[in-house]
């Protein structure tokens, strides 16, 4: 993910090419935390991506268990380095080979998409 985004050798980081990079990056295998979710026993999971399909991340946790979060209605983050990325489940609602031809719009952040329920 770090040969990707190439967070190290930036000195100036550009947020809007860095996120159009992460939002059509194929997550797998990255270490995802839940920090938001309808479901308040899924808050604080935090795993490995196994599978990732249209609507739901299949993450393995320290307990070896297997999780199956869904997007919608979800926050997700991860690090990529000292940079902390943050995801809304909604705006990742596509399979990964889809979203990496997509082009998406910057929609900004508003103070309820942070609160935690």
């Amino acid at each position: 993910m770090e040969d990707l985004l190439q967070v190290k050798t930036s000195s100036v980081v550009n947020t809007s090419v860095l996120n159009q990079k992460v939002l059509k990056a194929d997550l797998h295998g990255c270490s995802l935390t839940v920090c938001k979710s309808k479901c308040s026993s899924y808050i604080g999971l935090h795993g490995l991506v196994i599978q990732e399909t249209q609507n739901t991340f299949e993450l393995i946790c320290k307990d070896d268990k297997i999780r199956t979060i869904p997007k919608a209605s979800s926050l997700f983050s991860f690090a990529v380095g000292e940079v902390l990325f943050t995801l809304r489940g909604d705006h990742i609602k596509y399979r990964p080979g889809d979203r990496s031809a997509r082009k998406f719009k910057e929609k900004p952040w508003t103070v309820k998409d942070l609160q935690y329920e």
